[in-house]
């Protein structure tokens, strides 16, 4: 399933996609001379992350003839050439002037010369499109000892196929983590099953902020992503609502950095902060300092910190650089997947907090440090 997901993903994805990164506002002519064209209109479109389709410039293409067509970048931005017969080229304009050549005949052995970027995508395509003939060929093999009942060899290519599966998927991965292009980055995550990669999803998301810290399309993923998580969440049937003011706090348990389970139900008797966030998010990092001033002032309170985090090492050293050993540190490293995402209906909005009277009932959310600290002063009456 994952790999019809990939393949219908593919094609979805040359109808969609959003990529900006950080080029200088210019404009870019596109040289096409592919032999044997048909007369046909060709248009240039932008891509957009949250689906669409802009057009840029049209040309109206004699059969056999080369053309040229135009756009204006005002980052660096997906596009793609759309050609007759659902035939597209994806270009990445990080150049004033790209030339494409090939022969209609053989579409996609095109050649593209003055442009890293849509060169690159090339290539990626290239790698994807091969790695969709293995499972395909795999899927024939395995149909066929169906067929003949050849349980013992089925078995055999069974794992094979399995083990070609996760291979595409970490190419995928791969890619996505590495190419210095942002929007060849997206391009690439978005072909991913999010409901089965969801953790990986959430480290991309995360890594993105840190790689392209001021483009404009960091911020547009972001909002994908928390649309995707919200989505998955609806589809599953988890109660993703955030829970209401005077009610009882939901159960949860979670490890703290020695394994060590926690309930929440532990610590009943007692005021309890139950704070999301991660080490990603600057907000929750520069929030971390507020808290800390809070707990020194209130001794009897206790804090609980849940973290969004997916590798131990960043969240480690980010309890260690801020120094929180004064509150209690759990992680279970599935980011929003975590019970207690799940359960307070937390995705990526961090950081968020939740006040807890010595009953287990919520009596505040999301609150203010100005306001945090005024309902803790009257609730432990200091």
């Amino acid at each position: 399933m994952k790999v019809i997901y990939l393949i219908v993903a593919l094609a979805l994805l040359l109808a969609s996609c959003n990529p900006k990164g950080g080029l200088n506002h210019h404009s870019f002519t596109v040289n096409v001379d592919m032999k044997g064209i048909p007369a046909q209109t060709v248009t240039l479109e932008l891509m957009n992350t949250n689906d669409i389709i802009s057009v840029i410039d049209s040309v109206k293409v004699n059969a056999g003839s080369a053309f040229t067509i135009s756009g204006f970048a005002s980052e660096m931005e997906l596009y793609r050439l759309h050609f007759a017969d659902n035939h597209y080229i994806l270009l990445l304009p990080d150049a004033d002037r790209i030339s494409i050549s090939g022969d209609w005949s053989s579409f996609e052995g095109y050649a593209v010369e003055g442009s890293v970027g849509s060169l690159r995508i090339k290539e990626y395509l290239g790698g994807v499109s091969q790695k969709l003939k293995d499972c395909a060929t795999i899927g024939v093999v395995i149909d066929t000892l169906k067929a003949k009942g050849k349980d013992s060899l089925l078995q055999v290519a069974q794992k094979e196929q399995e083990a070609i599966n996760q291979g595409f998927t970490q190419y995928i991965e791969y890619y996505a983590d590495t190419t210095p292009f942002e929007p060849l980055a997206i391009f690439a995550s978005k072909m991913l099953n999010p409901t089965t990669e969801i953790n990986y999803l959430e480290g991309f998301a995360h890594k993105l902020a840190k790689r392209f810290p001021t483009a404009k399309l960091t911020k547009d993923y972001q909002d994908y992503f928390e649309k995707v998580t919200a989505k998955i969440a609806q589809e599953k049937g988890v109660k993703s609502k955030i829970p209401d003011v005077n009610t009882m706090a939901p159960e949860f348990t979670l490890p703290d950095s020695t394994g060590k389970m926690t309930m929440l139900s532990s610590l009943a008797g007692s005021v309890v902060l139950v704070r999301f966030w991660s080490s990603a998010n600057a907000l929750s990092r520069i929030d971390n300092k507020k808290m800390a001033e809070i707990s020194k002032k209130y001794n009897a309170l206790k804090i609980v910190h849940i973290s969004l985090d997916l590798s131990k090492k960043e969240w480690l050293n980010a309890i260690k650089e801020d120094k929180m050993d004064w509150s209690y540190q759990l992680c279970d490293f599935k980011g929003v997947n975590s019970e207690a995402c799940l359960t307070f209906g937390i995705s990526n909005n961090i950081p968020y907090n939740f006040l807890i009277n010595e009953h287990g009932v919520i009596i505040g959310r999301d609150l203010k440090t100005i306001e945090l600290d005024d309902m803790i002063a009257k609730l432990l009456k200091k």
